[in-house]
């Protein structure tokens, strides 16, 4: 049940960046997991898991395991911080 509402949820991490788009950094487990918190789901950072780390802007796909046999996908945008 959680898995399908967390399917398809979207959050943004802004960051600051320096010359060429390189950032200062990267946004890590305990970000994304914060983010999807502010969404109103509570997520233990452990489920996240990452592909590498990211450290670039625009859309990623990040996996959350939620139990062995229940798997969610969300989206996080990465942005400039203003």
């Amino acid at each position: 049940e959680l898995a399908a509402k967390l399917n398809g949820v979207s959050v943004t991490i802004a960051r600051k960046f320096g010359d060429k788009d390189k950032m200062f950094g990267s946004v890590s487990v305990a970000d994304i997991a914060d983010a999807i918190k502010k969404s109103g789901f509570d997520i233990n950072k452990k489920a996240i898991k990452l592909q590498g780390p990211m450290k670039s802007l625009g859309v990623h796909d990040v996996f959350i395991e939620l139990e062995a046999d229940a798997t969610a996908t969300i989206k996080v945008s990465v942005v400039k911080e203003e």
